[in-house]
């Protein structure tokens, strides 16, 4: 009869051991978020919308390397490359330009003349807090382009916590890529400065998908504004002159 005791006395304790992390797991998944369904923060079960959040530490532990990448891993979402290597996000089957919101800390960044968005789509996920995703209509709260979807990337100079970081890599066909983050308070200032700079210049038999891009940004902001800049130049796509005579 004591073993019996015994035996429901350690299993007692092993039950107990576990439930801390069931209550973890349950308040993590209280805190993921999303601020682009009704532009306030709102948790992602009940937003109004399809809406995806991908993470940051998921996304490196699953080896993404760009906005493009990650942007791959939602539900509904394709990705291809016009004739020329330019990249497209199609959401639910529809390809035409114009028709899905591309922002940048809740900033729009959508290309004003043809609404294209490929120029941010090779933006590396190491200066990526977490990338939103809406999959359908959501032009009722951001006006024009974005009949198809939102796509919300928060960059790290947007946490409250000040994450300094420098990374480098590189990789076959020329590939380069290094940046940094440096963020700092000044009284009840806080200025954040992130930078990157990648090539891949990519020859295979008569084809090739050249890749120059880099970028500086700069926020600023306190409890009462926000200063948002970035310069950012992105040279991407296929020689046009090996595509037609493959030379």
């Amino acid at each position: 009869m004591s073993h019996f005791f015994s035996l429901i006395l350690i299993s007692t304790l092993l039950l107990s051991n576990d439930i801390p992390n069931f209550e973890d797991d349950f308040l993590q998944s209280l805190e993921e978020v999303s601020e682009i369904a009704t532009k306030s923060k709102l948790n992602i079960d009940d937003a109004p919308a399809f809406v995806t959040v991908l993470n940051h530490e998921k996304l490196r532990k699953l080896g993404i390397d760009n906005v493009q990448e990650a942007l791959a891993q939602v539900p509904g979402v394709q990705l291809k490359r016009e004739a020329i290597g330019v990249p497209v996000i199609i959401f639910r089957g529809v390809s035409q330009k114009g028709e899905v919101k591309l922002m940048l800390d809740g900033v729009s960044i959508n290309n004003t003349y043809r609404g294209s968005i490929y120029h941010f789509l090779d933006f590396p996920i190491e200066l990526v807090e977490r990338i939103e995703v809406i999959r359908g209509a959501g032009s009722v709260l951001y006006g024009s382009g974005a009949i198809s979807g939102v796509i919300n990337i928060i960059t790290k100079s947007s946490s409250s916590e000040n994450i300094n970081s420098v990374f480098i890599s590189g990789g076959s066909y020329n590939y380069y890529k290094g940046g940094a983050l440096v963020a700092s308070n000044f009284a009840n200032i806080k200025i954040a400065i992130d930078t990157y700079y990648q090539e891949n210049q990519k020859f295979i038999e008569s084809t090739d998908r050249h890749l120059t891009d880099y970028s500086v940004g700069l926020k600023i902001n306190d409890e009462h504004f926000a200063l948002l800049a970035k310069n950012q130049k992105s040279d991407i796509g296929k020689c046009l002159r090996c595509s037609l005579c493959a030379c």
